[in-house]
């Protein structure tokens, strides 16, 4: 399995957790937002590594 698919992964497993303990103390629509903001806040993660990592390739 390539890095990228295991990233990918990754992401979706973190962003469904969040989810699912989310939607245990707060409605669908908040834990939807909850998720949503988990997903962003770990793209721009990645996001972040990968430019420092190009950075320091060059």
């Amino acid at each position: 399995m390539t890095l990228a698919v295991m990233l990918c992964v990754l992401l979706l497993v973190v962003t469904g957790l969040a989810y699912v303990v989310a939607r245990r103390w707060l409605t669908t629509g908040v834990a939807l937002a909850v998720s949503a903001g988990v997903l962003v806040a770990q793209v721009g993660g990645l996001c972040v590594v990968a430019d420092l990592t190009l950075a320091n390739m060059g």
